[in-house]
């Protein structure tokens, strides 16, 4: 991912805030974490993810039931 933002990035803008908030979270909490600081932050609204306005604590299940690309890409080891 970081390469990803530093090679290519974004050019609108609601994605790059999402890459950027992505990246902090794993820089923040680890990658093992990230996947449930990102369902406390966004939510999945039909094709997007949109930040919540009540950013409150994500159950297990709740995790556990999430299906999404960042919520797969964090779960992944990383290939370094």
């Amino acid at each position: 991912m970081k390469r990803f933002a530093h090679d290519i990035g974004f050019t609108i803008r609601r994605k790059q805030q999402k890459l950027r908030d992505a990246l902090n979270l794993i820089n923040r909490v680890g990658s093992r974490r990230a996947g449930a600081e990102w369902l406390r932050i966004y939510t999945k609204e039909g094709t997007r993810w949109a930040r919540r306005h009540d950013q409150r604590q994500i159950s297990k299940a709740e995790i556990a039931k999430a299906h999404g690309p960042v919520v797969q890409l964090v779960k992944m080891p990383p290939s370094h």
